[in-house]
């Protein structure tokens, strides 16, 4: 019975030991791990009060192609020739973003017969691409911990 109740004690220890060694240490941010962010996005010329402005963070070259896929988006109203747009948290890293001003609230970029947009549009550091839009690279940002404002001038 003796020899029993060792082995019982034994055991339970065990399990008590690897309860705790499971439950490692307490949640305590990373500090090799950078915090989030806030961003802020000002959009200027913008020559009327109508409609809405759509905008979009992109993470890479594929979704920022494709206009799939944002990592966040959103509307915003004209205020006196430009929109302010916030988001937070972002994780930070690399992105680029799209905007453009909605005149008629179809929720979409109108575009002439040849595919040329009639709405103003615009991306981040300003980009241009010759015949569409400009690629990731030319638009992309980086986002680093803390607060980030970014300005787009649509055209």
């Amino acid at each position: 019975m003796r020899r029993r109740s060792m082995l019982l004690l034994l055991v339970l220890a065990g399990t008590a030991a690897c309860a705790f060694r499971d439950a490692g240490e307490p949640d305590l941010p990373d500090p090799a791990s950078p915090g989030p962010a806030r961003l802020t996005v000002t959009i200027d010329g913008l020559d009327s009060a109508r409609g809405r402005v759509a905008v979009a963070l992109y993470d890479s070259a594929a979704s920022f192609r494709e206009r799939s896929g944002a990592v966040a988006s959103g509307w915003v109203a004209p205020d006196d020739g430009r929109a302010t747009w916030t988001v937070a948290p972002v994780t930070p890293g690399v992105y680029a973003i799209a905007a453009y001003h909605d005149l008629n609230e179809n929720g979409r970029l109108d575009r002439s017969a040849l595919g040329v947009p009639v709405e103003p549009y615009g991306f981040s550091n300003d980009a241009r691409g010759r015949f569409g839009p400009p690629d990731f690279e030319k638009a992309a940002i980086r986002i680093e911990p803390g607060e980030r404002t970014v300005a787009i001038t649509l055209r």
